[in-house]
C-alpha cells in the first residue's frame, strides 16, 4: 500500500472506517429456533415493547412449563433463555441507534427505568457505549455518502 501524500489523521481516518466495515459485517448471532412454542416466544419478543419477559409469561400461550422452554432454549439455541432474550433485545436497539434514535428512547423501548441501566447493559454486552456506537455508526455514513 502505497501511504505517500496522506496525512495522518487522513491514515488514522481509514483505519477507523476499516475497522468499523469489519464490526458491521459481523452478524449479531441470534439463533432462530426450529420448536413451534419457541418459534412463538420468539415472534412475541420480536414484537414486544418491553424485553424483560419472564419465560413464565408464554406458558399458557405456548403449551409448555418453563423448564420445559429453558431446556429447548439450551438444547435448541446453545444458550440460555436470559442470553437469547439479551441479544434479540439489543439487535432491536442497534437497529433503533443506527436509525439516530435518542439513547434515552432506545433505553425506555428496551424496557430499562434507566438510560445508565440501559447503557451498563449495553456496554457489557458490546464493549463499548451505545452513544459510541450511535456515533461511529453516524460518521461511517457520513464518510460513505
Amino acid at each position: 500500500m502505497d501511504f505517500s501524500g496522506q496525512t495522518r489523521a487522513e491514515l488514522i481516518a481509514d483505519l477507523i472506517v476499516h475497522e468499523i466495515d469489519k464490526v458491521e459485517s459481523l452478524p449479531l448471532n441470534i439463533p432462530l429456533p426450529s420448536d413451534r412454542r419457541l418459534q412463538k416466544v420468539f415472534l412475541r419478543l420480536k414484537e414486544q415493547v418491553d424485553f424483560h419477559i419472564s419465560l413464565e409469561k408464554f406458558l399458557d400461550e405456548v403449551g409448555a412449563s418453563a423448564k420445559t422452554l429453558s431446556r429447548l432454549c439450551q438444547k435448541e439455541l446453545g444458550m440460555n433463555y436470559s442470553e437469547w432474550r439479551r441479544r434479540i433485545q439489543f439487535s432491536f436497539a442497534l437497529e433503533e441507534l443506527a436509525k439516530e434514535k435518542p439513547i434515552k428512547v432506545v433505553a425506555h423501548i428496551c424496557g430499562y427505568k434507566t438510560t445508565s441501566a440501559f447503557s451498563y447493559a449495553f456496554k457489557k454486552e458490546f464493549g463499548t457505549c451505545p452513544s459510541t456506537s450511535q456515533k461511529a455508526h453516524e460518521n461511517h455514513s457520513i464518510h460513505r455518502r
